[in-house]
């Protein structure tokens, strides 16, 4: 927009210019931002700010991922020959600067390493862990794996990396271990997103967990049955270790509203002294149509049912921990081995009730008694009410 104050020469109104930006980032397929980057300096930061404020972890292979060295077998042997693949800039065929380099393919036919070691070398780096952005995609300008990168390059890799604030770890691995450099150029990290819940994390002040109990054949506990199944004794399937410097974990689980099985439960693990620990509970039907096949019928459902390792962890971090107990009131009651006709108030009494038995045999009576002062019940939408839409879905949404 031109500014025509009379006496004053025209000029752009550069206060709306973000706003022109981010509509065309928006409505701009992600293939294109690389070479939308390329073109302005405004782009190219911008659209730096928008991905390296929330960024993937992944060691799978991923959509947008780069392309892995062929296998090879125990010899090290993948025939004499295999095809490299290079992205490189050329310019562009018109005069005008204006238009951005064109990113292509350069295929190198380069000889394979006679020696196995090298091989099988050369082949693990290609599992490394690499950064995507939240769909899985490559990241404009950014290729951390890439090992023939510049000191330069390198370097301003990390300082992007600096600025990261979510991070979502779909890694199995241990990032700090695996990729000590990046584990360190990560410092700004406010929120972390764990969707493999055994894999130690990054250190940030707010983790959060995603659990999905989903019914598979085993025992299982059904809200529409009046008979009570016994639960398997399988290990647990979710541990949730949380790292120190945590000040609040948040744990998703969902669950089929019907039907629970019973050898799924959360284990949550260890967690911070003085921290402040959320568990929502969130019904997701079930959409296999399978009916599970139970192993036991006539047994009785263990202690508030599908809740019961809960009342376990509960009660071992009475003296460090506080939490909020979210969407308790939507669990049918079959599943928690409770009448039909159990209102709220009386589920909680007999939660609290549980916890406070078992904390009486692991710590003083007076421990104990601080168990209802440590635990808070919100309702979904209660729960919900306190923060905006942007962090609940931050939170929330897979």
């Amino acid at each position: 927009m031109l500014d025509t104050t009379p006496g004053r020469s025209s000029c752009i109104d550069h206060t709306v210019f973000p706003h022109i930006l981010d509509h065309i980032i928006e409505v701009s397929d992600p293939a294109d931002l690389h070479q939308l980057r390329a073109t302005s300096r405004a782009f190219r930061e911008r659209i730096d700010s928008l991905y390296y404020d929330h960024l993937a972890v992944y060691t799978t292979s991923r959509r947008g991922s780069l392309p892995e060295l062929p296998e090879v077998d125990e010899y090290g042997a993948c025939g004499e020959y295999c095809v490299k693949i290079n992205v490189v800039e050329l310019d562009s065929p018109s005069s005008s600067s204006s238009l951005p380099k064109l990113a292509v393919a350069e295929l190198k036919v380069v000889e394979v390493p006679s020696s196995p070691k090298s091989v099988r070398s050369s082949i693990s780096t290609s599992t490394r862990p690499q950064l995507r952005d939240v769909h899985g995609r490559r990241i404009p300008g950014l290729c951390w794996e890439d090992e023939d990168a510049t000191l330069a390059e390198r370097e301003t890799m990390i300082n992007h990396l600096a600025t990261v604030r979510v991070l979502d770890y779909h890694s199995r691995v241990d990032l700090a271990t695996v990729d000590a450099e990046m584990a360190e150029a990560l410092t700004g990290l406010q929120v972390v997103r764990r969707f493999e819940p055994t894999a130690p994390v990054l250190p940030a002040p707010k983790i959060i967990d995603f659990a999905f109990l989903t019914p598979h054949q085993g025992s299982h506990a059904h809200a529409d049955s009046s008979i009570s199944r016994s639960p398997c004794q399988c290990p647990s399937a979710f541990t949730f270790d949380v790292p120190a410097g945590a000040k609040t974990s948040v744990t998703n689980v969902f669950y089929s509203p019907r039907r629970v099985p019973m050898h799924s439960f959360l284990q949550l693990g260890y967690c911070p002294d003085n921290s402040h620990a959320v568990i929502k509970y969130i019904p997701r039907p079930d959409r296999t149509g399978c009916a599970p096949t139970p192993s036991c019928v006539g047994c009785k459902l263990p202690k508030l049912g599908m809740l019961h390792h809960l009342i376990e962890e509960l009660a071992f971090r009475v003296p460090s921990v506080t939490h909020t107990l979210v969407g308790m009131d939507e669990i049918d009651r079959a599943l928690l081995g409770l009448p039909p006709n159990t209102t709220n108030e009386e589920m909680q009494q007999h939660l609290v009730a549980a916890v406070q038995e078992e904390c009486s045999i692991l710590f003083p009576q007076e421990v104990a008694m601080r168990v209802p002062d440590t635990i808070t019940f919100l309702t979904l939408a209660e729960y919900q009410a306190q923060m905006s839409p942007v962090e609940y879905a931050l939170e929330t949404e897979q």
